[in-house]
């Protein structure tokens, strides 16, 4: 990302905690500020170590996408590489770098998440670090809702945070039956 031009810092004005970002059918649930959720008192952005096995996807069928963050995490500098700022920010605006139509782009986002009964409904980490959350709902704003991040392809918002080329391998049945064979 270092020595990229970087896109335009979007604003909230667009994308306020309620029902319409959810989007569809998505509704009824209560925004809260991260900070305000009991199991994230005194939670950083990062816990002392990122693990690709914290990375848990809640209820929005949006698997691809943790798929990705949890890859991603497997390579901790490439997730504080998102982050503008590293500290957790008490005034609850975080900017969120990712491609967007190409281009290196800041996305501003609140902490107010949605939350069921003061839990996280969408997803989280378990080392409960606040990077998940904000990067879901970076992606939520770029494309318009919560909604529109169920179903994909890994590769999208791997290519979207890591501004690398990507590829999907449709290897054949032998291929396949070779590595499963191997593995016993």
């Amino acid at each position: 990302m270092e020595g990229s031009p970087m896109g335009i810092i979007e604003d909230n004005s667009e994308f306020l905690a309620n029902d319409s970002v959810l989007g569809g059918d998505l509704n009824g649930y209560e925004w809260i500020r991260l900070a305000d959720i009991k199991c994230l008192e005194g939670a950083k952005v990062f816990a002392d170590e990122i693990k690709a096995d914290d990375v848990t996807q809640g209820n929005l069928g949006n698997c691809y996408f943790v798929s990705a963050l949890s890859k991603l995490a497997e390579k901790p500098e490439r997730v504080k590489n998102l982050f503008e700022s590293l500290e957790v920010s008490y005034d609850g605006k975080y900017k969120v770098k990712m491609l967007k139509d190409g281009i290196w782009t800041s996305i501003l986002v609140d902490d107010m998440i949605p939350s069921k009964e003061g839990e996280l409904v969408f997803g989280y980490s378990r080392a409960n670090d606040l990077w998940v959350p904000l990067v879901e709902k970076a992606a939520a704003k770029k494309f318009g809702s919560y909604k529109r991040l169920e179903s994909g392809h890994a590769i999208e918002p791997m290519a979207d945070m890591t501004g690398a080329a990507t590829m999907r391998l449709k290897p054949t049945d032998e291929i396949c039956w070779s590595y499963l064979l191997e593995a016993e």
